[in-house]
Protein backbone atom coordinates (compact mmCIF):
# COMPACT_ATOMS: atom_id res chain seq x y z
CA UNK A 1 0.00 0.00 0.00
CA UNK A 2 1.87 3.37 -0.84
CA UNK A 3 0.66 6.94 -0.02
CA UNK A 4 0.75 9.82 -2.75
CA UNK A 5 0.89 13.33 -1.50
CA UNK A 6 0.70 16.42 -2.75
CA UNK A 7 3.99 17.86 -2.27
CA UNK A 8 2.80 21.10 -0.33
CA UNK A 9 1.06 18.52 1.85
CA UNK A 10 3.89 16.37 2.61
CA UNK A 11 4.59 18.28 5.89
CA UNK A 12 1.33 18.61 7.48
CA UNK A 13 1.28 16.55 10.86
CA UNK A 14 -1.91 14.67 9.76
CA UNK A 15 0.04 12.79 7.56
CA UNK A 16 1.84 10.42 9.68
CA UNK A 17 -0.67 10.62 12.22
CA UNK A 18 -3.41 9.25 9.71
CA UNK A 19 -0.86 7.04 8.39
CA UNK A 20 0.06 5.35 11.78
CA UNK A 21 -3.62 4.96 12.47
CA UNK A 22 -4.51 3.02 9.53
CA UNK A 23 -1.62 0.66 9.87
CA UNK A 24 -3.12 -0.79 12.64
CA UNK A 25 -5.95 -2.22 9.90
CA UNK A 26 -5.32 -4.78 7.23
CA UNK A 27 -4.15 -2.87 4.33
CA UNK A 28 -3.52 -5.97 2.28
CA UNK A 29 -6.28 -4.92 -0.29
CA UNK A 30 -5.85 -1.12 -0.50
CA UNK A 31 -3.76 -0.55 -3.31
CA UNK A 32 -2.97 3.31 -2.54
CA UNK A 33 -4.40 6.58 -0.86
CA UNK A 34 -4.05 9.60 -2.30
CA UNK A 35 -3.86 13.08 -0.56
CA UNK A 36 -4.11 16.52 -2.42
CA UNK A 37 -5.44 20.02 -2.91
CA UNK A 38 -7.84 18.87 -5.49
CA UNK A 39 -8.47 20.32 -9.26
CA UNK A 40 -9.80 23.91 -8.47
CA UNK A 41 -13.29 22.91 -9.14
CA UNK A 42 -14.88 22.34 -5.66
CA UNK A 43 -14.03 24.26 -2.43
CA UNK A 44 -14.16 22.42 1.32
CA UNK A 45 -12.96 18.65 1.47
CA UNK A 46 -14.09 15.71 -0.29
CA UNK A 47 -12.88 12.16 -1.78
CA UNK A 48 -13.77 8.98 -2.97
CA UNK A 49 -13.32 4.93 -2.01
CA UNK A 50 -12.70 2.90 -5.45
CA UNK A 51 -13.79 -0.71 -4.37
CA UNK A 52 -12.65 -3.19 -6.85
CA UNK A 53 -13.81 -3.34 -10.66
CA UNK A 54 -12.45 -5.81 -13.32
CA UNK A 55 -9.49 -7.33 -10.90
CA UNK A 56 -8.66 -3.91 -9.16
CA UNK A 57 -8.15 -3.40 -5.45
CA UNK A 58 -9.62 -0.34 -3.38
CA UNK A 59 -8.74 2.74 -3.90
CA UNK A 60 -8.65 6.14 -1.50
CA UNK A 61 -8.53 10.05 -2.84
CA UNK A 62 -8.81 12.52 -0.62
CA UNK A 63 -8.57 16.47 -1.51
CA UNK A 64 -8.46 19.19 1.16
CA UNK A 65 -8.64 22.32 -1.07
CA UNK A 66 -9.97 24.48 1.94
CA UNK A 67 -10.48 27.69 2.36
CA UNK A 68 -10.14 27.31 6.03
CA UNK A 69 -11.53 27.68 8.55
CA UNK A 70 -14.76 26.12 7.09
CA UNK A 71 -17.51 24.26 7.74
CA UNK A 72 -17.69 20.45 6.68
CA UNK A 73 -21.86 19.55 5.69
CA UNK A 74 -21.88 15.87 7.90
CA UNK A 75 -24.81 13.90 7.97
CA UNK A 76 -26.23 11.87 10.94
CA UNK A 77 -28.55 9.05 11.01
CA UNK A 78 -31.80 9.57 9.48
CA UNK A 79 -35.13 10.37 11.63
CA UNK A 80 -38.29 8.23 10.70
CA UNK A 81 -41.72 9.27 11.12
CA UNK A 82 -43.69 6.96 13.52
CA UNK A 83 -46.45 4.82 12.76
CA UNK A 84 -49.27 7.35 15.00
CA UNK A 85 -47.92 9.98 12.69
CA UNK A 86 -45.07 11.09 14.81
CA UNK A 87 -41.52 11.58 14.62
CA UNK A 88 -38.56 10.16 16.50
CA UNK A 89 -36.30 12.80 18.30
CA UNK A 90 -34.41 15.07 15.91
CA UNK A 91 -30.76 15.86 17.23
CA UNK A 92 -30.55 19.61 19.03
CA UNK A 93 -29.17 22.05 16.46
CA UNK A 94 -29.33 19.89 13.58
CA UNK A 95 -31.31 21.18 10.03
CA UNK A 96 -33.20 18.48 8.16
CA UNK A 97 -35.01 17.41 4.67
CA UNK A 98 -38.16 15.73 4.40
CA UNK A 99 -38.40 13.04 2.23
CA UNK A 100 -40.95 10.35 1.59
CA UNK A 101 -41.32 7.17 -0.29
CA UNK A 102 -43.96 7.32 -3.17
CA UNK A 103 -44.41 3.11 -3.03
CA UNK A 104 -44.32 2.41 0.55
CA UNK A 105 -45.32 5.93 2.09
CA UNK A 106 -42.56 5.65 4.07
CA UNK A 107 -41.36 9.36 5.22
CA UNK A 108 -37.89 10.09 6.90
CA UNK A 109 -35.67 13.61 7.57
CA UNK A 110 -32.41 13.57 6.31
CA UNK A 111 -30.37 15.26 9.18
CA UNK A 112 -27.23 17.53 8.45
CA UNK A 113 -24.75 19.78 10.91
CA UNK A 114 -22.18 21.76 10.24
CA UNK A 115 -18.66 20.48 11.65
CA UNK A 116 -16.05 23.52 11.79
CA UNK A 117 -12.58 22.62 10.26
CA UNK A 118 -9.85 25.25 11.64
CA UNK A 119 -6.83 24.00 9.01
CA UNK A 120 -5.62 21.18 6.69
CA UNK A 121 -4.69 19.37 9.04
CA UNK A 122 -8.33 19.09 10.30
CA UNK A 123 -9.52 18.49 6.86
CA UNK A 124 -7.46 15.64 5.98
CA UNK A 125 -8.05 14.19 9.20
CA UNK A 126 -11.77 14.53 9.25
CA UNK A 127 -12.15 13.47 5.16
CA UNK A 128 -8.87 10.49 5.84
CA UNK A 129 -11.25 9.02 7.96
CA UNK A 130 -14.57 9.13 6.40
CA UNK A 131 -13.00 7.35 2.98
CA UNK A 132 -11.25 5.07 5.22
CA UNK A 133 -15.06 3.99 6.89
CA UNK A 134 -15.65 3.08 3.37
CA UNK A 135 -12.93 0.77 3.09
CA UNK A 136 -12.91 -0.95 6.59
CA UNK A 137 -16.56 -1.65 6.55
CA UNK A 138 -16.44 -3.26 2.87
CA UNK A 139 -13.77 -5.08 4.01
CA UNK A 140 -15.56 -6.15 7.26
CA UNK A 141 -12.68 -4.85 9.23
CA UNK A 142 -15.52 -2.81 11.36
CA UNK A 143 -19.32 -2.76 11.97
CA UNK A 144 -21.57 -1.26 10.86
CA UNK A 145 -23.55 -0.21 7.58
CA UNK A 146 -21.53 1.65 4.13
CA UNK A 147 -23.95 4.98 4.44
CA UNK A 148 -22.66 8.34 4.45
CA UNK A 149 -23.89 8.99 7.75
CA UNK A 150 -21.87 6.18 9.47
CA UNK A 151 -18.97 7.16 7.55
CA UNK A 152 -19.51 11.16 8.68
CA UNK A 153 -19.63 9.81 12.02
CA UNK A 154 -16.44 8.27 12.11
CA UNK A 155 -14.70 10.77 10.06
CA UNK A 156 -15.73 13.00 13.38
CA UNK A 157 -14.48 10.49 15.95
CA UNK A 158 -10.78 10.36 13.91
CA UNK A 159 -11.15 14.31 13.81
CA UNK A 160 -12.14 14.63 17.52
CA UNK A 161 -9.05 12.18 18.84
CA UNK A 162 -6.94 14.42 16.25
CA UNK A 163 -8.32 17.40 18.25
CA UNK A 164 -7.90 15.51 21.71
CA UNK A 165 -3.92 14.76 20.54
CA UNK A 166 -4.91 10.73 21.33
CA UNK A 167 -2.72 7.89 20.65
CA UNK A 168 -4.17 6.05 17.46
CA UNK A 169 -5.63 3.39 17.52
CA UNK A 170 -8.76 1.56 15.75
CA UNK A 171 -12.06 3.58 15.95
CA UNK A 172 -15.43 1.78 17.13
CA UNK A 173 -18.46 3.56 16.70
CA UNK A 174 -20.82 1.25 15.52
Amino acid sequence: MRWMVERELRQRASIPWCKAWLEAFDLSQLDWVRVDIGRGRYEGVYGRCWFPDEGKVFRISCQVPGPYPMKQRTYLKPVYRLADGSWEPKPKGARVMQHWEAEGGREWLTIYRNVPLQDQDEGIVWIIGHEAFHFLRKTRQIRGRNVEWQADAFGNELLERWRAGQKVGQLRLF
